[in-house]
């Protein structure tokens, strides 16, 4: 499949409806054992639950590299940026 970007918005899109944001639904069906990784198998498998059919033009968009895994910044880099901003003021004021 080429990668979708239309597909990969439909997907996120669907997450967050279902769990009210889409760091919610990446940490509850996709990154459930929180190693900030999703590979195909689990992609694949929360596609199903969602009954979203166009899985693999979606994950082709999120791992345009073909290295098996997404992270939380593959999925949805603006949520992925905020959280690492907000480690790093967590650091900077409560130490790391």
């Amino acid at each position: 499949a080429a990668p979708d970007a239309q597909a990969a918005s439909t997907f996120r899109a669907l997450l967050a409806a279902r769990c009210k944001t889409t760091l919610k639904g990446w940490r509850q069906l996709l990154d459930t054992v929180g190693s900030n990784r999703c590979v195909w198998m689990d992609f694949e498998q929360v596609c199903e639950t969602l009954q979203f059919e166009a899985a693999p033009g979606a994950w082709r968009y999120f791992d345009p590299e073909l290295s098996g895994g997404i992270s939380l910044k593959d999925f949805d880099p603006v949520t992925g940026d905020r959280l690492v901003e907000f480690r790093r003021w967590a650091d900077r004021e409560f130490g790391g």
